[in-house]
C-alpha cells in the first residue's frame, strides 16, 4: 500500500525529500486518486519558487511541518485547492511535512456543498470550506503520530463525509475518464453526445461537478501529455502533433498559459516538488493509459 514513487537526488535544496502516494480505501477510490505525502528539510536558501502546474484535479493540502509560501504569503495549515487554470508558485521553508488528498477529476463533488466552479483558481482554508468538519480534519492530521496515522485519519474523515452524500451521480460522470483515456482529444460535441445532452448543458454540468469547462479540462490534459517528451527528448514539432495541437505555436500558447513559460525555457530538473504532480509521474497517470508514441 505504501509504495514510494520518488526520492529527490538534488540534495542542494533538500536532504532526502521523499514523495509517496497511498491508495485510498476501496469505497473512496471512485472519488480519490490518492493520498500523498511529502517530507524533507530545506538545507540551503531556495533561489526560485516551485511551479505547480494545472492537472485537472482538486486537492486537499495539510501542512504538518512549516507551511510553504505562495506568492509571498504564508499558506494556512490546511486548505482546498480548486481547479487551476494557471500555475501556482510556492517556496519551501524549513521542515517539509505535507499530507494531501488528490481527488479524481470529477470525483470531488460528493465532499463539497457548492458548485465546484466556485472554487476554481482558489486556495480556500478548510474551515471556510467545511466549517467544523474542516477544523476537525486538520486537527486529526496534526495530532497524528505518523504519516500512516495521518492517512488513516484522512480516510476516516472522508468516509464520514461520503456517508452524507445522497449518491446522485451527475450525467457527466465517466466523461472525465473517457477524456483522460483519449488524452484530451474528444471534442465537446463528442462528450455531449456520449452523455445525451446539449453542448450547453454539458458545459454547465461539467463546470459545476468538475470545476472546469469541458474545453478547459481537455486543454489541461493535452498539455500534461507533453511532459512525456521530456523523458525521450522528442522534437517539439513532433510533440505538438502527437499531443493533438494544431501546430507548435498552439503548443507554445498553452505552455505560456499553464506553465507561465515557453517550452524552450522549461526544465524538469528545476522542479523539486512540481514534477511529482505531473500526471505522467503519478499512480494514476498517462503512463498507465494508451500511448501517443512519446513513451
Amino acid at each position: 500500500m505504501l509504495a514510494r514513487l520518488f526520492r529527490a537526488e538534488r540534495t542542494h535544496k533538500t536532504d532526502a525529500m521523499i514523495y509517496r502516494e497511498y491508495r485510498p480505501a476501496p469505497n473512496l477510490r471512485p472519488f480519490v486518486e490518492c493520498i500523498w505525502s511529502l517530507a524533507g528539510k530545506i538545507v540551503s536558501p531556495v533561489a526560485e519558487p516551485e511551479r505547480i502546474l494545472p492537472d485537472g484535479c482538486m486537492e486537499l493540502v495539510i501542512h504538518r511541518g512549516e507551511p510553504f509560501r505562495r506568492d509571498g504569503t504564508t499558506q494556512p495549515r490546511s486548505f482546498v485547492v480548486g481547479q487551476m487554470m494557471r500555475p501556482a508558485f510556492v517556496t519551501m521553508t524549513g521542515t517539509i511535512d505535507v499530507i494531501g488528498v488528490r481527488f479524481q477529476p470529477g470525483g470531488a463533488h460528493p465532499f463539497f456543498n457548492v458548485a465546484l466552479r466556485e472554487l476554481s483558481n482558489l486556495f480556500v482554508t478548510t474551515d471556510l470550506t467545511w466549517g467544523t468538519f474542516g477544523g476537525e480534519i486538520e486537527a486529526r492530521v496534526l495530532d497524528a503520530r505518523s504519516i500512516a496515522d495521518s492517512v488513516r485519519a484522512i480516510e476516516n474523515m472522508l468516509q464520514q463525509k461520503l456517508s452524507c452524500w445522497d449518491g446522485a451521480s451527475p450525467r457527466v460522470s465517466g466523461l472525465t475518464q473517457m477524456q483522460i483515456e483519449r488524452g484530451g482529444r474528444l471534442s465537446v460535441r463528442d462528450l455531449a453526445d456520449a452523455a445525451g445532452m446539449s453542448e450547453r448543458q454539458l458545459e454547465r454540468e461539467f463546470n459545476d461537478f468538475v470545476g472546469l469547462t469541458p474545453k478547459s479540462f481537455a486543454r489541461i490534459l493535452r498539455f500534461q501529455r507533453v511532459f512525456r517528451a521530456f523523458e525521450c527528448d522528442a522534437r517539439w514539432v513532433d510533440v505538438a502533433f502527437e499531443c493533438g495541437y494544431y501546430d507548435q505555436a498552439h503548443l507554445i500558447s498553452d505552455f505560456r498559459r499553464f506553465a507561465a513559460s515557453s517550452p524552450a525555457s522549461f526544465h524538469l530538473e528545476q522542479f523539486e516538488i512540481g514534477r511529482h504532480f505531473l500526471r505522467v509521474n503519478r499512480m494514476s497517470g498517462f503512463s498507465k493509459t494508451s500511448s501517443l508514441g512519446l513513451a
